[in-house]
């Protein structure tokens, strides 16, 4: 059954990339998806006093052109997160990351 009220978020430096993930996503029935293109934004979004986020697509290369220290910030706040990159194999962290 789908939860429609799942909190999307999609880090992606491309416009056009989060674009076609986020249409995606809308066809399997998920509206609450909000594109970004920075980890800084994500970092806003995953604030503690905001609702959790529920699912993370992030690019790799949005975390590679951006300070490590933020994504070790970011991570902990992070449940559900799928790295991807289109030049690579899709990496699937479900349930959360290794802290």
């Amino acid at each position: 059954m789908i939860n429609k009220a799942l909190r999307i978020i999609i880090a992606d430096s491309s416009h056009v990339q989060a674009r076609q993930l986020e249409r995606s996503i809308n066809r399997l029935g998920y509206y609450r998806v909000a594109p970004v293109k920075t980890l800084e934004e994500v970092w806003l979004l995953s604030s503690p006093v905001l609702p959790p986020i529920d699912v993370v697509f992030i690019n790799s290369d949005v975390i590679n052109n951006s300070d490590s220290g933020l994504w070790r910030r970011v991570a902990p706040f992070l449940s559900n997160v799928i790295i991807y990159s289109f030049d690579e194999e899709v990496s699937c962290v479900p349930g959360g990351l290794n802290r």
